[in-house]
Parts: structure tokens; sequence; C-alpha cells
């Protein structure tokens, strides 16, 4: 009679329901810990350091300008939303309690605003003794070509201007990774003389704000339909994506390297397409000549009154030894 009882038990609806979820969230906890990647804790106290991070409203920006807050360094959060960005450092100070985090206004996509940043950065009551990492990290992916106050087209998508109807964004989002890590690796070969290394990292899939503006992403019941699919693609958490982007900022054992692309799980790789030199060259000239470089290099030089290292050559001996003086990184997210 009572293994009868039990059977029934074991059988009856609620049971098989409390068994199967337990199930699906066990496999849940294995699955994630096995994409998680493996566990790394930036270990340095950052004290006296400073980082200028792009894109720091949300997602993996607001993370790392958290986890260097977290560390005791100071902390430029250059946004172009300065509403957003006094709501996200409010939460960062708070959940770290150092108040050396910053809002500065700065639109990646508007070359006056970037002149005023960087005037603001060196000039002022907020002149800067010292920078030692800048994270690139401000993205936008969309299903609409988009082109900014200069009228600068995102160059990689040049093959797309004929049909509007062969647009991707997912497809021009990878082309523009591309074009990123291939700059990355010329700046860097340009820099090679002097104390600044430039890293291109790789946090992988993860879940964030970024395809919010696709249009499969407008609806709830697209974005539900998805979650399987991104989950069984090894999507992971900001919190855990950000691990190789901290690697790459602040970890002392990259400081005699440059021009490393760093992946989810912090291994120096190397990419076919990004070691082609003559393709490279292409990136650059053509980067260098729709941004106007030149023409932005030298008001900035005329307005800080100072000599800027001339990144469209090889540095001269006194560029090299400015730059000597501060030893910084730049870093660019996959």
């Amino acid at each position: 009679m009572a293994m009868k009882r039990l059977i029934k038990g074991l059988t009856s609806p609620w049971s098989l329901g409390f068994s199967t979820f337990g199930a699906m969230y066990g496999f849940y906890h294995i699955w994630d810990s096995t994409q998680s990647g493996t566990k790394y804790e930036l270990a340095e106290d950052l004290a006296g350091k400073t980082y200028i991070v792009t894109g720091a409203t949300s997602g993996i920006g607001q993370v790392t300008a958290e986890e260097l807050a977290k560390r005791n360094a100071r902390v430029i959060m250059a946004c172009r939303n300065r509403e957003k960005c006094v709501q996200a450092r409010r939460d960062i100070v708070l959940a770290t309690r150092n108040k050396q985090v910053y809002c500065r206004q700065c639109d990646l996509e508007d070359f006056d605003s970037i002149r005023q940043f960087v005037q603001k950065m060196c000039h002022g009551k907020f002149e800067l003794d010292r920078i030692d990492g800048v994270v690139h990290n401000a993205a936008m992916m969309t299903d609409k070509r988009k082109v900014n106050k200069v009228v600068f087209f995102v160059f990689v998508l040049v093959e797309y201007f004929e049909d509007e109807k062969k647009y991707d964004g997912y497809e021009a989002y990878k082309k523009s990774k591309l074009a990123n890590a291939m700059f990355a690796k010329e700046l860097a070969l340009r820099l090679k003389d002097t104390n600044i290394s430039v890293f291109v990292a790789d946090p992988g899939r993860t879940k964030s704000s970024l395809s919010n503006q696709l249009d499969g992403q407008q609806f709830f019941l697209s974005r539900w339909l998805l979650m399987p699919v991104s989950f069984i693609m090894g999507e992971r958490k900001v919190e855990k994506a950000v691990r190789p982007v901290l690697y790459a900022a602040a970890d002392p054992v990259l400081n005699e390297k440059t021009g490393l692309f760093i992946d989810r799980e912090r291994n120096e790789t190397e990419w076919p397409a990004v070691e082609d030199a003559e393709a490279r060259k292409k990136v650059w000239a053509t980067s260098e000549v729709w941004s106007k470089l030149s023409t932005h290099m030298n008001e900035l030089k005329h307005e800080l009154g100072a000599a800027a290292i001339q990144f469209g050559s090889a540095p001269s001996a006194t560029d090299a030894q400015q730059a000597t003086g501060r030893s910084w990184k730049h870093l660019w997210l996959w």
C-alpha cells in the first residue's frame, strides 16, 4: 500500500513538473558553467590609475567601468547621452563606493565633440596627469545604413551601397569588427617604438542591448524565440564576458606586449585576415582619408599647443620620447 502511494505521488503532475523543472535548472547551470569560460579575477589594485571607457552607459562598457572602479581606478565615462551617463555613474558609485568616476560627454560620431572631449582632458580643472588605458567599447548594430555628422560612411559596407535589399545588420557588424581588428593591428605597428600598447579583446557572444535596434528584435515574441538559439550558441552574461576586457586593459602580464587579438578565453590568437599587411594599409589609408585624420590632428595640435604623435607614419624620436612618458593602452572590443 505504501509503495503504491509512493509511486502514485512520484507520477503525479506536480511531482513530474517539479522534477522536470529541477532537471532543466540543473542542465542550465551545467551548460552555463561550460560556456562561461575559465574563471578569471583581475587581482590588481588600480589606485592612482586612470581609464577612459566609451559606451559606458550599459552592457560591457558599464560593467567594465564598474570593475575598474571596484579596483580603485579613476574612471572617465565618455558617453554621448549625458543623462544616461549620470544614472550609470550613480549606480557604479553606489556599488563600488568609489567617487572617482566621472561623466564626460563625447559623441564618437562627431569629431567636434571628440575634440572638445580631448581639450577637457588636457586643459582646465579636469586636466589628466596620466592615462593608463582607453577602452573603445562604444558600438551599434542596425538594419539601416547610417551617416554621421561628417558624412562618414562605414567603408567596409561599400559593397552593399548598390542594393539596399542586400544590407544585413549582422553581416555589416562582423565586417566592421574585422576592420577594427585590422586598424588596431596597424596602429600597434605604427606605435611600436612607444609605450602605447594596442589590443583587440573578444568578449564572445554577450547578452546585451547591442542588437536591440535590429528589426528582428523589436517584437517580444521574436526575442523570446531567439533566446534558445542564443543559449545554444554560448551567449554569456555581461559579467562573465567582461573578463578578457579587464585582462587586456589592466593585467600586468601584457605590459610588454602589443598588437594582440585576445579571445574570450584570454588566449592570444591570430586571425589570417588581420595579418594581411597590404589589406591593413588600405584600411588605414581609407580611414585616414574619410575621417580627415590629418586635419583633426593638426587642429588638436594647434588647440593644445603641443606636438602630437603623427599616426600616419612612424613616430619621430621626439614623439616616441613624449609617448613613453605615459604608459597606456588602446583597447578595442570585438
